[in-house]
């Protein structure tokens, strides 16, 4: 164990040393070195005259903290007098929810040594600390199991592929000793932790589906979407890339003539990704703010950030952006919540919701504009066919929610507060 030790040291000082050299090319690589300078000195000073009980919650990045973030509101809702500190590995995570309200102070998380380690959760002092899906750190793990401070991951997904279960894997397997209990997405998960002697684990799903179905039933109109859409279907396309947006383009000959418009939600809303958009589609492409334009128009750009979640509930088919990055889709579940029949590209393999709602037949994967097309086509001449998708879309989300009240009541019961 003392090599695996020094040699996961050796990684951790040599990812810092990669960061340093990197930022002087990479405006990541610069933010993450920079948010880290004097960070130790800037938690103590901030938590000082801090007298409530805390809980840490840690996330890898932005996707992870909306897996986190229904349990943390959920947690203050219920004890307003935690202070909850948040705390970010990535710039990416960090640099979009530094102003979360959520969380009374965040913070990127200091590198994984002995002596960081200790320093933190010293200052912290959590009664309480939340790991959100993959984040796995030895130093920070080992220091709240010696400090007897209870621990969880939630939202957390294991494979076969994954160090615990190999021979090399010693190291890994004494990190997951550390949680007091597991919260994890899939039997299987449970099967491989079990079979390693890892039995404090139980089966919760997706905590993202709790928050989705929270922002489904807000009520909130949008009355630009159904001036657009008139009498049509509307295909209603999310956190697109430039490569969806061509499949999109080669499908809409085929789905406009069968009465079926199209409302692009883009991932990147900036000018000239816009710009790119409609010079893509041409003269027949208007943008959602440009009410004047919209019942003529087949196509349609969302220009603002923020509107997605709730957009969905307008479509008859949607399409999920990301399938042709190597990162692949992006977030499925806001729109499985609705009960849509669900459209992405060939890269999902990552995401264990894409993967259950295929093989559930709630979703589909295609490559060419001309699949998609003949998807919709299929789905508009066979109404039981179609039905059925929404169908299973529906009892996906319906069977596997509830994941953040499993969470709260175990905290409950365990009277950490």
């Amino acid at each position: 164990m003392f090599l695996l030790i020094f040699l996961y040291n050796l990684s951790i000082r040599l990812y810092a040393l990669a960061a340093y050299l990197l930022a002087f090319f990479k405006p990541k690589a610069r933010l993450f070195t920079a948010g880290r300078k004097h960070l130790l000195q800037k938690i103590a000073t901030d938590m000082a005259g801090e007298s409530r009980k805390s809980v840490w919650f840690h996330c890898a990045s932005l996707g992870e903290f909306e897996q986190g973030r229904p349990v943390m509101e959920a947690l203050k809702s219920i004890y307003p007098d935690l202070s909850i500190v948040l705390t970010f590995f990535s710039p990416s995570g960090y640099e979009v929810r530094k102003q979360y309200s959520g969380a009374d102070y965040i913070y990127y998380l200091p590198l994984d040594t002995a002596a960081h380690a200790r320093r933190f959760i010293a200052l912290v002092q959590p009664k309480l600390a939340v790991f959100v899906k993959y984040e796995f750190w030895y130093h920070y793990l080992n220091t709240l199991h010696r400090e007897h401070i209870h621990t969880i991951i939630i939202s957390t997904i294991f494979q076969e592929r994954h160090p615990f279960f190999k021979w090399y894997g010693g190291l890994h397997r004494r990190m997951l000793s550390y949680f007091d209990h597991l919260f994890v997405q899939t039997q299987s998960s449970v099967t491989l932790l079990q079979g390693i002697g890892i039995d404090q684990v139980t089966l919760a799903g997706d905590t993202r589906i709790d928050r989705a179905l929270t922002i489904a039933n807000t009520p909130k109109t949008i009355p630009e979407v159904p001036e657009f859409k008139q009498q049509g279907q509307l295909l209603i396309a999310g956190s697109t890339w430039p490569e969806d947006e061509q499949l999109l383009k080669d499908a809409l000959s085929a789905i406009s003539a069968k009465g079926v418009k199209l409302l692009i939600a883009p991932h990147e809303v900036n000018a000239a990704h816009i710009a790119q958009i409609q010079a893509l589609f041409g003269a027949d492409c208007c943008l959602i703010s440009e009410s004047s334009r919209l019942a003529q128009s087949t196509v349609a750009i969302v220009d603002s950030m923020g509107m997605l979640a709730y957009l969905y509930r307008y479509a008859d088919y949607v399409w999920i952006g990301g399938g042709f990055n190597k990162t692949g889709i992006h977030n499925s579940i806001e729109a499985a919540v609705y009960g849509k029949a669900l459209c992405w590209g060939p890269n999902y393999s990552r995401y264990q919701e894409a993967l259950d709602l295929i093989a559930l037949g709630a979703a589909h994967d295609f490559s060419s504009g001309e699949g998609l097309a003949a998807q919709i086509a299929q789905w508009q001449a066979d109404e039981k066919k179609y039905t059925f998708v929404l169908q299973a879309t529906e009892n996906y989300v319906l069977q596997n929610k509830g994941a953040t009240e499993l969470i709260l009541n175990y905290i409950a019961t365990r009277r950490i507060f």
